[in-house]
This record gives C-alpha cells, sequence and structure tokens, in this order.
C-alpha cells in the first residue's frame, strides 16, 4: 500500500477508531496504491481497513481534522471534506494563493475550521464565512501547524516562531523570552 505512515496526518476519530495516512513517494513498482488506514480497536488489538478510494481521500493527506458532525477534513494540495458518500472539494477562497499547498487543518471548540495555506495566512470558516488572516494582523509567517485548544484560543507555528489567537487578534510572539534561548 506505501511504505512509511506521514507522522503529520494522524487523528483519533469521534467513533475511537483512528486514522493514519500514508506517505508521499508512491513507488508503483512495489505496488503502493497509498491511501489511508483507518485502525479499529477491538478488544485487545486493532482492525486495519485501507481506504483508497481517492474521490473519498487523496492518495495521501498532510492532516485531518473532523467535525462534531462527523464531517471529516483531509488536506493535501487543496481542502477536502468526506462524510460517507458525500466527497466534495472545498478550495479555501482567495484567488492570491491558489497553486500553493495547504499546510494544517483544525477544528476548534465550537466547531469552527481553521486552515493554514502556505504564503496564505490562516483561513477561519464559521459554518457561514471565511475569514483570513495574515501576518499584517499579527500572525507568524508560513504557518505549518495549527492547534485550537480546549479554552477556543487557536496556536499557530511557523518557520518565525509561534503566534497565538485570543479570539479577537493574534499575537506573536505568543511565548516569553527566555534567557539563552532564541525563539
Amino acid at each position: 500500500v506505501g511504505f512509511s505512515i506521514d507522522y503529520r496526518a494522524m487523528l483519533e476519530l469521534n467513533d475511537g477508531s483512528v486514522l493514519f495516512s500514508l506517505a508521499e513517494g508512491i513507488k508503483e513498482s512495489m505496488n503502493h496504491r497509498g491511501g489511508t488506514i483507518r485502525a479499529v480497536h477491538s478488544g485487545r488489538t486493532f482492525d486495519y481497513e485501507v481506504v483508497q478510494d481517492n474521490k473519498r481521500l487523496p492518495f495521501h493527506s498532510r492532516g485531518f481534522a473532523q467535525q462534531t458532525d462527523g464531517r471529516l477534513w483531509s488536506i493535501w494540495d487543496m481542502l477536502t471534506w468526506w462524510l460517507k458518500e458525500e466527497p466534495p472539494a472545498v478550495p479555501v477562497p482567495n484567488e492570491d494563493i491558489r497553486g500553493r499547498f495547504v499546510e494544517a487543518v483544525a477544528v476548534g471548540p465550537t466547531d469552527e475550521l481553521w486552515v493554514s495555506k502556505r504564503g496564505g495566512g490562516v483561513f477561519r470558516y464559521d459554518g457561514k464565512r471565511w475569514s483570513n488572516y495574515s501576518t499584517e494582523d499579527g500572525l507568524v509567517a508560513n504557518v505549518a501547524a495549527l492547534w485550537c485548544a480546549p479554552d477556543s484560543t487557536v496556536w499557530a507555528a511557523g518557520d518565525a516562531g509561534l503566534s497565538r489567537f485570543d479570539g479577537n487578534q493574534w499575537s506573536t510572539p505568543a511565548i516569553p523570552k527566555f534567557p539563552g534561548i532564541k525563539i
């Protein structure tokens, strides 16, 4: 199926099963087809299912997030969602950054969707409209990881540091400076 698991794309789903994306770099000569592995705990062991239907999930994902309604979001070069047999693609709405990779996806405590796109900042979807945040809003550049904390803050890590969104504004650096440690 693939030669390794992508360390960036693992998620425990609402039902307790776990998704793992296979790493990119598929070798057809070795019968690699890509896909996503779903592990289901059954007593003392795990049962594994390989999801290779590329209409539902891409052959490789960089990350997953799941909303409370079961909607599963997957990222690669675009953002897609999958809820059973419905696989529509949802492009991040910004003409200026098309063609660049979506880097991270996360779901906040109030079920809002957060997405980072290389060179395009961070996007928030509240279920009705998209908002976009950039370095002009105090966000660190080139966000590669997002984490939504239980207190509704959002953390963004990029190549220039760490930013924190308190619900109203971004602050960078989000952590204090420590003597002798460069952050």
